[in-house]
């Protein structure tokens, strides 16, 4: 199968290790590259022998492309409208939850997005979930789908509070049924699951602890996530599959911006299981 003609666009913060996972994989030759400082633009197309193009819409004109990446760069996430108006699918590499129009598959957070498929699985096993915390430094909407998927409901009561640098929301799903996301700079990240016959805890960027009837179990996911989302974008312009997790995500980003901050009461610290 001929791999995928992707085009480049911004090669800022974060850009090396996509570098390394697109130079490694067989499903997509990088044809074109645009970055804003043309001397690494430049740089970042001569080990994949691309063309080094002056602008974005320049890139995204051009007919030998599929689909494109979208790295760090100062211009954000416009180039997502201008690549929706030509029908090209977007890796997003950069957070852009508010802003997400055309074929965009949200890729800001690999290792959280890889952790929570196998987390998902695991937690498959173990009955009914009864609470779930957890705590990040990036993607809160990622982790409320989570609790989207455990419960098969939406919250019935949402609040929030801000205090000491944390952002914490706390989500109730009825039947006892709770989820506490707490946004903690410099935190690694932290999914905990406590259920009817065991527990697991997800600790990024890719450990993952359980146990089903006592018995205790430990997964290292050593590939580099950045492998199993590329994976999974192919396949998905491949098969020309809607970008199912983009509205999912828009819809738990949009529970977060709608909650009434509460600013005189304290919340709860995150606690995991005792391991």
């Amino acid at each position: 199968m001929e791999p995928l003609r992707l085009g480049v666009i911004g090669v800022g913060r974060g850009w090396t290790r996509w570098q390394q996972t697109l130079l490694a994989s067989d499903e997509v030759a990088v044809l074109a590259v645009h970055d804003p400082a043309p001397r690494r633009a430049k740089a970042a197309s001569e080990p994949f022998r691309a063309v080094a193009c002056a602008g974005v819409v320049e890139l995204l004109e051009r007919d030998d492309l599929d689909a494109v990446l979208l790295g760090r760069a100062w211009f954000g996430t416009w180039p997502l409208t201008q690549a929706a108006s030509r029908n090209k699918p977007v890796l997003c590499t950069v957070p852009a939850i508010e802003d997400a129009p055309g074929a965009v598959w949200l890729a800001a957070w690999p290792g959280l997005w890889r952790g929570a498929r196998v987390l998902r699985a695991v937690v498959a096993d173990l009955g009914p979930v009864r609470s779930i915390q957890a705590v990040s430094a990036c993607g809160p909407e990622f982790m409320l789908t989570l609790a989207f998927d455990f419960y098969g409901v939406e919250p019935l009561a949402v609040r929030s509070a801000h205090l000491d640098g944390l952002a914490t929301w706390l989500f109730d799903f009825g039947s006892g049924k709770t989820a506490q996301l707490t946004h903690r700079s410099q935190a690694r990240g932290t999914i905990a699951i406590e259920a009817a016959n065991g527990w697991a805890q997800l600790e990024l960027p890719g450990r993952l602890e359980w146990t089903d009837n006592t018995v205790r179990h430990t997964l290292q996911l050593t590939r580099r996530a950045e492998i199993d989302v590329l994976r999974a974008f192919v396949k998905a312009v491949r098969n020309g599959e809607t970008m199912t997790e983009t509205p999912r995500l828009l819809r738990a980003a949009a529970f977060l911006n709608g909650v009434t901050e509460v600013k005189d009461r304290g919340v709860d610290t995150p606690r995991s299981p005792s391991l």
